[in-house]
């Protein structure tokens, strides 16, 4: 453990720590192995107004994290900040990850690991691992940053957080990434990047069923699960583990809400299990913005099944005239 700390009751407990320098020269990726270096960083070009955002990632980067260091590239003015565990760039790795860094024009590396914490979170979603929270919580405190980026792939994470930021008051802003995806649908970790070919294809099947639940939202919660569940049994190789439809917040659905999230979680062939999610939408956006429609016109918003059957196939007409009119002006 490389951060340096000290106990208020005995200054002995100190441990050294690596020389280091919060020198910061804008452009440039700087590495550190201190947090404490990093908030002096921090806290001097907060005063600029610059946003400092911090990336936690994994002890690899894959096109996962790279994607969420461009979604933190893309506010306004921001120092990008690419958080991993202490031993990330032993081996050969440190060339390949320093190039990625550079690349995507991040300004500080912090390669450092919470220390002996005697203070733990737990969060009331019973799937969220407390070390992977108290990480954030350390990160968020121990380098004063202003913003935080994590993606939806881990969505308990991500909604156990936003619940701890509000709950403890932390001067943070959390920006949620939507899942970012291989070519064959599945979300990128380290669990799907290092899994054979043929496990791969199996693992597929989930990603499959959640996007087959997700098209028939319109139709109802039960026909979102009833297709998810239709859709996981035809795929030999997984075993349901656990399904939930539930609101974005996490909470349970009530009656009329529109928006929710569909988590899964399944066992391969290998025993090893994945999970992933996707957001749902309940009711058909077309139709509701025809009954607003009708009932700003003053008339029953109320569409019968006749009437609604009526207005898709209008338009359908309407998108065939457009495709026609646009075919013939190329």
């Amino acid at each position: 453990m490389v951060l340096a700390y000290r106990y208020a009751c005995d200054v002995s407990d100190q441990q050294p720590t690596r020389p280091q320098s919060s020198r910061y020269t804008p452009g440039e990726l700087q590495i550190h192995h201190s947090a404490a270096d990093v908030a002096q960083v921090s806290r001097a070009l907060r005063t600029t107004g610059r946003p400092i955002v911090v990336v936690p990632t994994g002890p690899e980067l894959h096109p996962g994290n790279i994607e969420l260091i461009r979604a933190a590239a893309a506010l306004p003015r921001a120092l990008i900040m690419v958080a991993m565990p202490d031993q990330s760039l032993e081996g050969d790795r440190e060339a390949e990850i320093t190039a990625i860094l550079r690349r995507e024009k991040a300004e500080i590396l912090l390669l450092a690991d919470p220390p002996a914490l005697r203070t733990r979170v737990h969060s009331s979603l019973t799937t969220v691992d407390s070390a992977e929270l108290c990480r954030l919580m350390w990160l968020m405190n121990a380098t004063s940053c202003t913003d935080v980026v994590l993606g939806e792939r881990d969505y308990e994470l991500l909604i156990a957080t936003q619940q701890m930021i509000a709950d403890f008051v932390i001067p943070v802003r959390l920006h949620a990434i939507p899942v970012i995806r291989d070519h064959d649908g599945l979300a990128f970790s380290r669990l799907t990047q290092s899994l054979s070919q043929d496990v791969r294809e199996e693992a597929v099947g989930l990603s499959a069923a959640l996007t087959a639940a997700a098209f028939v939202a319109d139709q109802g919660r039960e026909h979102v699960l009833r297709v998810f569940a239709d859709t996981i049994a035809a795929c030999p190789h997984l075993k349901l583990h656990s399904v939930q439809l539930s609101r974005p917040t996490l909470d349970p659905l009530r009656d009329g809400d529109v928006e929710a999230r569909l988590i899964a979680e399944v066992e391969l062939s290998t025993g090893g299990r994945l999970r992933d999610s996707v957001g749902v939408v309940l009711v058909d956006r077309d139709r509701e913005i025809a009954a607003a429609a009708l009932e700003a016109a003053g008339l029953d918003p109320h569409l019968s099944a006749e009437e609604w059957a009526q207005i898709k196939e209008l338009q359908s007409q309407v998108q065939q005239v457009k495709a026609r009119r646009e075919a013939s002006q190329d």
